[in-house]
């Protein structure tokens, strides 16, 4: 199936339905997650996975939708509650009645074009902030801290080394490198467990050798690679299995 363009809102539902009785938080990562069902590179037919027979973890969702993993955990508790999705033993979320209620964009798709396709871009008219800023500014005092007083920490220092010798981008000021850089490392996968200097020096090959292949992520620095690191993961999967990455 090809990605889509637009997801169908229906306004009655939406302002008069029984999801307006659910939190602003809730009602936004709704939204979200329909905008990923109808997205063929996490999934299509209102199925999100990861690969063939697998789903992605709470923390890759939470990546994905740029939230708190207690956000979507809480989220994802009342979306199964009220039966509007359903996750199997894999992780594989489902979207209930997807084909009774977006079944108009397979209709409507032999009157478009090819060029329209690619340049319709609809956005949700409705988004939520579940960030909390307060949260974002003291962590940033707190790596500033780590990294004021840590400036020469072996893995730190050996991974920015690396990048620069495999030539990777170092864009942006040196501190903002560092600080990414460090949130890498950092970083838990879906065992919980921190990604590590060893894993990150793979992720920095992967970036490299995916690099201005079609469809591949834009990465070109520790900013990008930090936020994009589950789309490339992603990517070299369906490219290894053979599936469509785009």
């Amino acid at each position: 199936m090809g990605r889509r363009t637009w997801i169908k809102i229906y306004s009655e539902k939406w302002l008069r339905g029984t999801l307006r009785e659910e939190t602003p938080a809730t009602r936004g990562i709704w939204i979200d997650v329909l905008a990923l069902a109808g997205d063929s590179f996490y999934g299509d037919n209102g199925i999100i996975k990861f690969s063939k027979n697998m789903g992605f973890t709470d923390e890759q969702i939470s990546d994905l939708l740029h939230i708190t993993i207690q956000d979507w955990q809480t989220a994802k508790k009342r979306l199964i509650k009220t039966d509007r999705i359903k996750i199997n033993e894999n992780n594989i979320i489902s979207i209930i009645n997807w084909s009774k209620y977006q079944s108009e964009y397979e209709r409507q798709k032999k009157y478009r074009s090819k060029n329209e396709e690619k340049s319709e871009k609809l956005q949700s008219g409705v988004t939520a902030k579940v960030t909390k800023r307060k949260e974002k500014r003291e962590k940033r005092k707190d790596i500033k801290k780590i990294l004021s007083k840590d400036n020469r920490n072996p893995d730190l220092q050996k991974i920015i080394d690396y990048a620069q010798e495999k030539g990777f981008s170092l864009q942006g000021s040196q501190q903002q490198n560092r600080r990414y850089a460090y949130n890498l490392l950092r970083k838990k996968d879906g065992n919980n467990e921190p990604l590590g200097k060893d894993r990150v020096i793979q992720l920095i090959d992967m970036a490299l050798a995916a690099a201005g292949e079609p469809y591949s992520p834009t990465i070109n620095d520790f900013v990008s690679l930090y936020k994009k690191w589950v789309d490339l993961l992603s990517f070299i999967e369906r490219k290894k299995s053979g599936g469509r990455v785009g």
